[in-house]
Formats: structure tokens, sequence, C-alpha cells
């Protein structure tokens, strides 16, 4: 009785102290600008976005899992156009544009794939 009260227990804790495998990461994206008139996030094929136009800066955050690319589209009608994406906390990917072409419109294109 006492061996299987043992062994009860020794298994008890070898599951209590498993690590959890944690596949899923938490991603926020972030658009800056003037006159932003297209705020898309997408996950995977999945396209998502913020309600437009504004100006300053607006940023939404989903779960998405392992292995599934993220990207962020934004286009602003003007010379001032920021963006970025973020994994758990940690900026993974920027981009900017400052109309270099001056034709007066913006956009921002960046993508991460979740490892």
């Amino acid at each position: 009785m006492k061996k299987l009260v043992m062994l009860s227990l020794a298994s008890l804790l070898l599951f209590a102290c498993k690590k959890e495998k944690n596949d899923a990461y938490t991603v926020k994206f972030v658009t800056t600008g003037t006159n932003v008139t297209q705020f898309n996030f997408y996950q995977g094929s999945t396209i998502s976005n913020k309600t437009v136009p504004f100006s300053g800066t607006r940023d939404t955050t989903m779960i998405v899992t392992k292995g599934v690319m993220v990207k962020l589209d934004s286009k602003a009608n003007s010379n001032n156009l920021e963006g970025a994406i973020f994994v758990n906390g940690v900026q993974v990917a920027t981009g900017t544009d400052r109309d270099a072409d001056g034709d007066g419109k913006s956009q921002v294109k960046i993508e991460y794939t979740l490892k």
C-alpha cells in the first residue's frame, strides 16, 4: 500500500511539473500617421481592419498560433505613415513611408511569420 501511495504521489508531481507547450502568441499591429485611409491586418489569409479615416495612432491585438504569417497593410493620404508588428511585446517588424515620390500618398506593408 505504501508503494502505491508513493507511486501515485510521484505521478502527480510529474504531471503537475510538466511544462505546458504553448503555441499561441500575442500579436499587436500598430499604425501611426496623418489622414490614414486603410488599416488592414492579416492572420494567414484572414483579413481584418480598423475604422478609417483617422490621424494619430491606432492598434489592435490578437492571439495567433505558431506557424502563421501576419501582415500589416496601411495607407494614408499624407507624407507621414508608420507601422509596426509586435509579438509578445517585442517589435519584430516595422515600416515607414515619408512619401519619397511626392504623390501625397504613403503605404506601409510589413509581414512576419510566427515561429
